[in-house]
């Protein structure tokens, strides 16, 4: 996918022109910090940019490309396989990939695919003699957008989101809140479609010099200048510290790349303001943990959304009420419940759940015992103690409609409500 085309100074035009734009500054650094990844022993991984259509991601994403080629070879679709798309980052070891159009691929592939970009390293395969051929190994940054976040995409595979995904896919919301999508200002022309459409024809003309020029930067003083990437690694870091343990391994490849762009800039590659990197990827490693909300674990957090949602959608359809409802006469009347999970104790303000269905029903895709020690950590599970011992499950205060009382979990509405 790597060739020329016009000129280095043609091309520094067009990355003054997205200089003032935070994720176009991150995007073109992405581009720049492939190499980095081995030295610096940093994790692959990758960015997703996602937001309203023709709101210029896939034009800043795929403008990046243009550092290593012409744009529409280097980009590649997510409309593809993971068996394809291994030879690929194979192709772009040490190196940037972006996938454009989230929505176009499968859900499962794209949890596979994910993971296999993370892992650095391909699927295992046997030979006809019947060992394993060697696999295909690569180390690679890369960027992806799309209209809808991965966890939305994956719902409609029937997938549930895991905090693994998230942490090795980094979701930006494309609008810069400036009212002109990714852009944060109109820096050419009268709106933001004249800026993207200059960044279109600049990076169609200009391509290939840019990662050239980089590569023999990179290679002059290799040893020197990997240890002042280091260095630059650490105060990025340190600038940006977390008390989240989990982010501090996202916020490792936010500051790959900001120093990616440092150094491309102190090479005089990019024309940049030296610092606008570390500014501009620091503004969106902000803006990712913004996303996060206020857990300082993420898959607790993930649990958390997942049990709520739950007892939102199913609340009132499929947990039956514990009030007694009689007609005229003094009959009892029973609504019918489908699919009946458990009760609501509106006295209590409880739902009663069994520890069957909620194994069962509440905790697809996830393991329960995990599931319940982070409910019971923040009180959405109630505390019980008998005979000097802690219980998560007792008798309700009232008979079931059956007649019986059996052992149940309580979750706290009160405590659901009032979770941050």
């Amino acid at each position: 996918p790597y060739s020329t085309m016009g000129t280095l100074e043609g091309w520094q035009e067009l990355s003054r022109l997205i200089e003032p734009h935070a994720l176009a500054v991150l995007s073109f650094a992405c581009a720049f910090s492939g190499q980095l990844v081995t030295p610096l022993d940093i994790e692959s991984g990758g960015f997703h940019i996602y937001g309203t259509s023709t709101d210029g991601k896939s034009t800043i994403t795929k403008a990046a490309c243009s550092v290593w080629g012409r744009p529409k070879d280097v980009s590649k679709s997510w409309r593809t396989t993971d068996n394809a798309l291994e030879n690929d980052a194979e192709l772009r070891n040490d190196n940037y990939l972006n996938l454009d159009e989230l929505r176009q691929a499968v859900p499962k592939a794209v949890s596979d695919i994910v993971y296999m970009l993370t892992g650095a390293q391909g699927k295992a395969r046997g030979s006809k003699s019947g060992r394993n051929r060697e696999n295909k190994q690569f180390n690679l940054m890369y960027t992806s957008t799309g209209e809808i976040a991965l966890e939305d995409h994956l719902r409609r595979g029937g997938i549930e989101m895991d905090a693994g995904l998230l942490l090795r896919f980094a979701h930006i919301p494309s609008d810069s809140g400036k009212g002109y999508g990714v852009f944060e200002r109109i820096n050419y022309g009268n709106s933001s479609s004249d800026v993207g459409n200059r960044i279109n024809e600049l990076s169609a003309k200009h391509y290939g010099h840019a990662g050239i020029k980089w590569l023999e930067y990179l290679t002059a003083n290799k040893d020197d200048l990997m240890l002042q990437a280091q260095s630059m690694l650490d105060d990025f870091i340190a600038k940006h510290a977390t008390k989240n343990s989990q982010a501090v391994r996202v916020l490792r490849r936010f500051a790959l790349v900001a120093v990616a762009g440092e150094l491309a800039t102190q090479a005089g590659i990019t024309g940049w303001q030296q610092g606008r990197s570390f500014d501009a990827v620091g503004q969106c490693f902000n803006t990712w943990l913004g996303t996060l909300g206020n857990g300082e674990n993420i898959e607790e957090t993930k649990i958390l959304e997942h049990v709520g949602a739950f007892f939102e959608a199913h609340g009132t359809s499929r947990f039956e009420s514990l009030t007694v409802i009689r007609q005229p006469d003094g009959e009892v009347i029973r609504p019918r419940i489908h699919n009946r999970v458990g009760y609501f104790d509106p006295d209590e303000r409880v739902y009663l759940v069994s520890s069957t269905m909620f194994k069962k029903e509440m905790c697809i895709g996830m393991n329960d015992a995990n599931v319940k020690k982070v409910l019971i950590k923040h009180g959405w599970i109630k505390e019980f103690i008998e005979g000097g011992k802690k219980l998560y499950a007792k008798k309700p205060s009232a008979n079931l409609p059956d007649g019986t009382r059996p052992r149940m979990m309580h979750f706290s509405i009160e405590a659901m409500q009032h979770s941050d």
